[in-house]
């Protein structure tokens, strides 16, 4: 992530002590600091809750907190329980869906949908990592909408700013929809989690062709999900598709 956003933002000098600090508490982890580490990730926080312009702050200083959580037993060297860390993301995550947050501030700062997916994807990586499937589902649904909804206005608003994401590639849509797709399954949601994938399908095969090794992963579960649901036919077929690339697969 490059600190050309925070310039835009006129946001270096937060920007930079967030990075400082952040870049402290993984050296003390990799040296088994632990105490110095909470230190640094809890400083690291504060900046982080107070950068909107950008996801990647606050996701990668929660992800070095729960890191740190799965190293230490012994909870002041936790800096943050995880229920405290789940307090931040609720906060966050309600924040961002507040409708008073779409002031003229928030808008120049995170006025494209683009950007405004990442931030709810984001959410859904920690809430995934918390164990909170259905909230982590919730979220990234809100991110694909986000992305439809943009896809629909590229050709009427133009955007060249670094302030906000460029449109994703159709590879980040199909990571978002792949990733949904398992969440759904591992809730034994299969219907939801197959029309997901042969969304996927759909648009890998539109920049990749029909038969790119790539497809095999979300061509399994696309498989697993017709199995569980009895659609004998369909796997078949899946199957069929998956041997077409790889002989040994299925």
């Amino acid at each position: 992530e490059s600190i050309a956003i925070a310039i835009e933002n006129k946001d270096k000098k937060r920007w930079e002590l967030w990075d400082s600090r952040e870049t402290s508490a993984a050296y003390f982890m990799d040296q088994e600091s632990y105490k110095e580490a909470a230190k640094e990730f809890k400083a690291a926080l504060r900046e982080a809750e107070r950068i909107d312009y950008s996801y990647f702050p606050f996701l990668n200083t929660i992800t070095g907190l729960l890191a740190l959580n799965e190293e230490v037993d012994f909870l002041p060297l936790a800096a943050l329980t995880k229920e405290e860390l789940r307090q931040k993301l609720d906060a966050r995550v309600e924040r961002f869906n507040d409708e008073k947050f779409n002031d003229e501030k928030f808008k120049s700062d995170c006025s494209n949908d683009a950007l405004m997916a990442l931030h709810f994807q984001s959410f859904a990586r920690i809430y995934r990592e918390l164990g909170d499937l259905e909230a982590a589902t919730t979220n990234l649904t809100k991110a694909i909408q986000l992305v439809q909804y943009e896809s629909t206005n590229t050709n009427t608003t133009a955007n060249t700013s670094t302030n906000t994401a460029a449109a994703l590639t159709l590879a980040e849509i199909v990571e978002l929809k792949q990733t949904l797709a398992e969440l759904l399954y591992e809730q034994s949601r299969y219907p939801e989690a197959l029309m997901y994938c042969r969304q996927a399908l759909t648009m890998q095969e539109q920049y990749l062709g029909a038969t790119h090794f790539d497809e095999i992963a979300t061509l399994e579960l696309a498989h697993d999900c017709c199995q569980q649901l009895g659609d004998q036919a369909g796997a078949e077929a899946l199957a069929g598709k998956m041997k077409a690339i790889d002989p040994i697969a299925g």
